[in-house]
């Protein structure tokens, strides 16, 4: 999996998750700015000050930051997210719908990603945290890790069969992402806190059960590190390893800047 349009790639993406704001500036020597990042720990979901916070001591760390860029993007990294069919969202549905499987507690945003599959990838995120992000880079974009994940797999698995069902894992950080798809269409999806390396398995396994795919994936991305690591051979043994981009590739090839 290749990456041409490296013009498209985004100056700045921040990734949350529950425990921790990740800042990665990228570099772009025609504008003088180095590759530069860092993280900062927080605790509960997307406390807005907390959020603030990290941003506040970023921009101390480095003043690149306080420069305007045109293409920024949040990466959602483990909100819960649903699949929901695109005539949903063109019968004025799909709000309604969504909220009897999604938590959108009141003052959240209902987010819409579109899939590779014409699907809808939806979750929420609370409006204080936009607005907070918005107030720092207003030209900030969203988008889930699931929507780049299976972007991904199905460009991927474009040469092999459509009837193929296949569950494929990954870490990032201290989150084990599970993905399946059966008829080209993404089935499953959802994230699990690894707290103990017998989690890693405990998981996996667990899903395999669930979803009896026809063959196992496990997926690498390019300086996405974790604490834990793939399940041995005697708990779960995987048919194929895929090694996808960094995020910034990612985001360049499925979700370019506008």
């Amino acid at each position: 999996m290749t990456v041409t349009a490296a013009a498209l790639q985004p100056e700045l993406i921040i990734s949350l998750s529950h425990d921790k704001v990740n800042v990665h500036l990228l570099a772009f020597p025609h504008k003088r700015l180095k590759a530069w990042k860092t993280s900062f720990p927080i605790s509960g979901d997307f406390v807005s000050d907390q959020i603030s916070n990290a941003l506040d001591l970023a921009l101390a760390d480095n003043p690149d930051l306080i420069d305007h860029f045109p293409c920024v993007y949040l990466v959602v990294m483990d909100r819960p997210n649903l699949q929901m069919p695109a005539y949903l969202k063109e019968s004025g549905k799909l709000a309604a719908v969504a909220s009897r499987h999604l938590r959108v507690r009141m003052g959240d945003h209902l987010t819409i990603d579109q899939g590779a599959d014409n699907n809808l990838i939806c979750y929420s995120l609370p409006k204080e945290t936009l607005n907070v992000l918005q107030e720092y880079y207003r030209s900030i974009d969203s988008i889930h890790i699931v929507s780049l994940l299976w972007s991904a797999i199905r460009d991927d698995r474009k040469d092999h069969s459509s009837e193929d069902a296949g569950m494929y894992v990954t870490l990032i950080g201290n989150s084990l992402f599970v993905l399946a798809n059966r008829n080209d269409k993404l089935i499953f999806s959802k994230h699990f806190r690894i707290r103990h390396q017998d989690d890693v398995e405990y998981f996996t396994i667990a899903c395999k059960r669930l979803l009896k795919p026809g063959r196992m994936y496990w997926i690498m991305v390019r300086e996405e590190l974790s604490t834990y690591s793939e399940p041995k051979d005697h708990f779960i043994r995987f048919d194929e390893h895929l090694s996808f981009p960094a995020l910034a590739d990612l985001l360049s090839k499925y979700k370019p800047c506008e």
